[in-house]
């Protein structure tokens, strides 16, 4: 019954939104019933924590289409299907992708069941030069579970929800900091978003799911250290198909 997306491949060239239309009069050409961008809950530890919407359903929710228009269907991608299936309970999901050549389509059975819920990292040495090796390790820990438990592909805030939910899980004291105050020679211009956890008085913790860290990320913690007096900064990244995180420090 997806034989009729393939027709969507002499719109080669454009963005996921093109072929979203266009497989829509496919579909509904071939009278296939199907779902647009149904709602789904994301939970975390029983709790709420953000929301998703794949791009098709069909088969009562059974089936889920993924679109990419990308040079190739990467693992990451992959990944992500999986991260919805999990999500959505669906048997099975379809990446359709528009973006090569010629039409790739990759099918992800779910497999599941249950996604694993168990991430340890190795441990951090305490000789390090790292400040806090035990309370960056006892972070980094409960990043991963996160990243376990979700896997990649949901937005920022859904990674971020879950780490406040994880942190106090664990019992590991900190505070979210929404915004902080911008200050030139001592007025405060405004408060601008800042979204990070102040761990224990001691780690700032933001939480992102980016392709990749640019300057721009490193320098806006570096200000929020600053302005915290916070001595380390951590960024724990959810993008890809393991948690990645990167250290900060004033001064450096």
């Amino acid at each position: 019954g997806l034989d009729g997306g393939h027709e969507c491949v002499e719109l080669g060239g454009h963005n996921e939104a093109v072929y979203d239309i266009a497989l829509r009069y496919a579909l509904e050409s071939a009278g296939v019933p199907f779902s647009p961008q149904p709602k789904y809950l994301i939970h975390y530890r029983e709790q709420q924590v953000g929301e998703f919407y794949p791009d098709f359903t069909l088969s009562d929710g059974r089936v889920l289409i993924e679109l990419k228009a990308v040079p190739k269907i990467e693992p990451l991608h992959k990944a992500q299907t999986i991260s919805y299936l999990a999500v959505t309970q669906a048997e099975l999901g379809i990446i359709m992708n528009f973006g090569a050549t010629s039409m790739q389509i990759e099918r992800v059975p779910n497999f599941l069941g249950q996604r694993q819920v168990e991430a340890k990292a190795p441990p951090l040495s305490e000789s390090s030069e790292l400040l806090y090796p035990e309370l960056c390790n006892a972070i980094i820990n409960a990043m991963m579970q996160v990243h376990a438990s979700l896997g990649p592909g949901f937005l920022h805030q859904v990674y971020r929800r879950a780490a406040r939910v994880e942190l106090a899980h664990r019992q590991i004291g900190h505070r979210y900091l929404k915004e902080l105050p911008l200050r030139y020679n001592g007025h405060v211009i405004k408060m601008t978003p800042s979204r990070l956890f102040l761990v224990e008085g001691k780690v700032l913790l933001a939480t992102v799911a980016l392709k990749a860290i640019t300057s721009t990320e490193t320098e806006r913690l570096r200000w929020a250290l600053g302005v915290t007096k916070a001595r380390l900064g951590l960024i724990a990244n959810f993008y890809g198909t393991t948690l990645t995180s990167h250290f900060v420090r004033v001064g450096e």
